[in-house]
């Protein structure tokens, strides 16, 4: 509230045509001197404190608010002062004073930290602008940064950032304790860690999960091209074996070799993917549809033969599934397993078992009828490699469970209950 005061100087006097008192000229003088002084001070104290659209007369323009509440404001298009710290390398302070937006350029690597955030309990944002002119420049931020697992190529133990290709990066950094917990986001590329109840992805785990790589040609050319061009990082390609999903008709765009309708399902055929999947018409499931994923799918790179050497074969499987006319009540479970003969190869995306999709054929089945199904020879091994027996008890009531086999080069032996064996002899032919 302002100390001056306009009603205090008597407007009316001095009185015209008489003889007026000196007092009162004395008084309208004190009072306009004292409102000049008041006047004075409220203006110097307004210079000093106020905000200015441009610098006043005979200062420069600071609109420092020392991080003094600004209440109920209407930002309209606000910016950010870019400071521009041109080509740097090594360690690094970052003043949040000069800039909470700043850019460089690298030269070599770069070690990060930073100064002069808000006091503890406000709010401080920092964008961090990097142009990364060669992929042997690494940036590393302090390890206690909140969210560091989240940033691609990062090495969580040592906060060293690997950028696999040059180019214009932004990092975020925010805090809420001046700078005792410090929070980190990549803005420009996606997290290492897809945080999903059907979908994780981190380069420290080696899986199957292939993402983003469509295209023409055949399933070799797309996953080589993919393994080649990406080394193993968090975008790779259409074939693999985690986390599969799909229903009834689906239309599919970058997705390779799914079999639609009655048939295969999902898992080995289709998986999880991000982008370029249409989805058509939603089809119920059908009698005979093979529901299920594939898992654990071994594949070797170095195949001969009737496919192109160095191109992926599929050398093992293990297969869950679902098959019968109720499906919609998950009867009908199997397991399958698979294998291909030494020297076998295929090209991949011909049929399973025919030459075409890694030549693997089945070797054992456990069916929904609770049959075990053996696709070949049943072979009981030995206790070790220079024994001529596997296990056989000593006795009849040696240590055994039921249906537990043994035998040696006289008799075969089966467990009938606890504890208690019988044979039958055996004899050359």
């Amino acid at each position: 509230m302002s100390n001056i005061n306009p009603y205090n100087i008597d407007g009316t006097y001095p009185i015209a045509g008489q003889d007026n008192d000196s007092q009162g000229f004395r008084d309208n003088f004190t009072n306009i001197r004292n409102n000049f002084s008041y006047a004075q001070s409220e203006i110097a104290d307004l210079q000093g404190k106020s905000i200015t659209t441009s610098a006043l007369t005979g200062s420069s323009l600071s609109n420092n608010m020392s991080y003094n509440a600004l209440q109920n404001a209407q930002l309209f298009s606000p910016s950010y002062t870019l400071l521009n710290l041109s080509t740097v390398s090594g360690a690094l302070a970052l003043d949040y004073s000069q800039a909470s937006v700043q850019k460089l350029q690298t030269s070599g690597a770069i070690t990060l930290t930073w100064t002069n955030w808000p006091t503890s309990g406000q709010f401080g944002r920092f964008l961090l602008w990097i142009n990364i002119t060669n992929v042997t420049h690494t940036v590393t931020i302090p390890t206690t940064v909140v969210g560091i697992s989240d940033i691609p190529g990062v090495a969580t133990s040592t906060g060293v950032i690997t950028f696999d290709a040059i180019g214009n990066y932004l990092l975020e950094f925010f805090t809420v304790d001046a700078g005792a917990t410090i929070f980190a986001n990549d803005l420009t590329r996606n997290h290492a860690s897809l945080r999903d109840s059907n979908l994780y992805f981190n380069d420290a785990v080696t899986s199957t999960l292939f993402v983003g790589f469509g295209g023409t040609g055949t399933n070799a050319t797309v996953l080589s091209t993919a393994i080649a061009s990406d080394a193993g990082r968090n975008v790779i390609a259409g074939l693999g074996s985690l986390s599969a999903v799909s229903v009834g008709n689906l239309a599919l765009a970058n997705v390779k070799y799914a079999t639609l309708d009655t048939g295969p399902l999902a898992g080995h055929t289709i998986t999880s993917s991000r982008g370029n999947l249409q989805t058509g018409t939603f089809a119920g499931v059908k009698p005979n549809d093979i529901l299920g994923y594939y898992n654990a799918v071994a594949y070797t790179g170095n195949g001969t033969g009737s496919g192109t050497a160095n191109s992926f074969s599929q050398t093992a499987r293990i297969d869950m599934y679902a098959t019968g006319a109720n499906l919609a009540y998950g009867l009908g479970g199997n397991i399958a397993f698979w294998t291909a003969q030494d020297g076998a190869h295929g090209a991949l995306g011909g049929d399973i078992g025919t030459g075409g999709q890694n030549s693997v054929i089945q070797a054992i089945g456990i069916e929904n009828d609770q049959k075990t199904r053996i696709f070949g020879n049943l072979v009981i091994a030995a206790s070790t490699s220079a024994t001529t027996s596997s296990y056989a008890p000593a006795s009849s009531s040696g240590a055994g469970v039921p249906g537990q086999m043994a035998w040696d080069s006289g008799y075969l032996y089966i467990c009938i209950s606890s504890n208690t064996w019988k044979r039958v002899a055996i004899s050359t032919f």
